[in-house]
């Protein structure tokens, strides 16, 4: 179903299957009581944990997102989103991916579902025990793919990259008790255990820069895409913990790396300032350049996001009338947004690397007849980057035109021709092979 997903993508079974027979397969395939989501997320999960064993360590950003859902009686197993006055349905989602230190997508790392209740707490939200927030679900998400990885007996380290919704103690704590590696934004200007008694940014802001670093920011909903030179200040801190839903106080000594952009910013957009807390050494310049890139690495989940909720896979769209069946199908379009996203962006990190590497010999033949590139040796061997350009050129890719190199939405629609006639020239040489037996 994951095949057939990746080579026609949409958000709903009729729009991925077209006959009738294999439409009833895969709705009773979703709807199967005894294949819980569980089963349907652990495939991914161990073929991700495979996958980055090839890697010393890999980048796990791990955030929050959505799936708007339509569901106006209220019997899909929904539950609200968004604000009280204008009130949407769906389910919330942790997810995490892995990325190669090339910033590489290497697959679905881990998927949690679940919904928000009809009633509102009223416990302000720092008093609240954590096993009823929400972040609980980032550190379920982290512990798990620490288990799996080490019960695989996967040597690969994974460093969870964490945006500002993750700056909770208990994250923090369970990394530095099981000697993970866990970058993460912070949100709280906490107090530093020194002499003088400042705070977290007052304490950064006194160190001289130990480095530069230039970045090219993606686009959002607040700025266009740019490039930044951002300075970078760096000091091992002890800082003091508070939970204020009891006595509990502790104090922890991390990483802390303030990182602020320098020189002219667009009229109208804010200037970068993150306050990262890490667990990974930052003994060296090095060091905090790696923990200043791995963070960056979180914006592939961003953009797997986008892939897989309004982009190619537009997971929204099903009306699947159970929240395990959507779970179910849902994880299935998640798998296939990452290979897109993986695809899209080996073509740009590892250009030279061979074709071969991720098309079948039927598939670049395919590309080959359908796309009849000139000047081109057909016997020599093809890189990735030609391929895939080639295959966006199939999809209506035009070139600097389209605002950037190839992105999943037209590589996709070129496979869309490509895999077909990969899959008649896969026939005709069986037919061909039983002729000469």
């Amino acid at each position: 179903m994951a095949c057939a997903a990746a080579h026609r993508p949409a958000g709903t079974i009729p729009a991925v299957f077209p006959t009738e027979a294999a439409r009833k397969a895969a709705y009773r395939q979703v709807e199967r009581a005894s294949l819980s989501p569980a089963q349907i997320r652990e495939g991914p999960a161990r073929a991700c944990a495979r996958r980055v064993a090839a890697h010393p360590f890999a980048y796990v950003p791990v955030d929050f997102t959505s799936l708007t859902l339509t569901d106006p009686r209220h019997t899909k197993g929904t539950g609200p989103l968004g604000a009280r006055k204008f009130p949407t349905r769906g389910l919330l989602v942790a997810s995490a991916m892995a990325l190669s230190p090339q910033h590489v997508p290497l697959g679905l790392a881990d998927l949690l579902f679940w919904h928000r209740q009809e009633k509102v707490a009223r416990t302000p939200h720092n008093r609240r025990l954590f096993r009823h927030k929400e972040t609980r679900h980032l550190l379920t998400v982290c512990r798990r793919i620490h288990e799996r990885w080490k019960a695989m007996g996967v040597a690969t380290r994974p460093w969870f990259q964490v945006d500002r919704g993750g700056d909770v103690h208990q994250l923090l704590r369970w990394a530095i008790a099981d000697h993970a590696w866990l970058t993460v934004r912070a949100t709280h200007d906490r107090r530093v255990i020194d002499p003088m008694g400042s705070k977290l940014w007052e304490a950064l802001g006194r160190r001289l820069p130990c480095t530069f670093l230039h970045v090219t920011l993606p686009a959002n909903k607040t700025r266009a895409a740019r490039g930044a030179t951002l300075m970078i200040r760096a000091a091992s801190v002890c800082i003091e913990i508070k939970d204020w839903s009891s006595s509990w106080k502790r104090r922890f000594t991390l990483g802390a790396v303030l990182v602020q952009e320098v020189g002219t910013v667009p009229k109208g957009e804010a200037g970068v300032e993150w306050m990262l807390l890490t667990t990974h050494p930052i003994e060296t310049d090095a060091d905090v350049l790696a923990v200043v890139r791995g963070y960056t690495a979180r914006w592939s989940i961003e953009e797997f996001h986008r892939t897989w909720k309004s982009g190619l896979c537009a997971v929204e769209d099903t009306q699947l009338r159970s929240a395990a069946a959507i779970e179910k199908w849902a994880t299935l379009l998640a798998t296939v947004a990452v290979r897109a996203e993986h695809l899209k962006s080996r073509s740009r990190a590892e250009p030279e690397v061979l074709a071969s590497a991720e098309f079948s010999p039927e598939e670049i033949e395919a590309v080959l007849l359908l796309r009849e590139p000139k000047e081109v040796d057909k016997q020599g061997p093809l890189t990735l980057s030609k391929v895939v350009r080639w295959i966006a050129d199939l999809g209506g890719y035009t070139g600097k035109s389209s605002g950037g190199p190839p992105g999943q939405k037209v590589i996709a629609r070129g496979l869309d021709q490509v895999v077909p006639a990969a899959k008649a020239l896969q026939t005709l040489r069986k037919q061909q092979a039983a002729k000469r037996r």
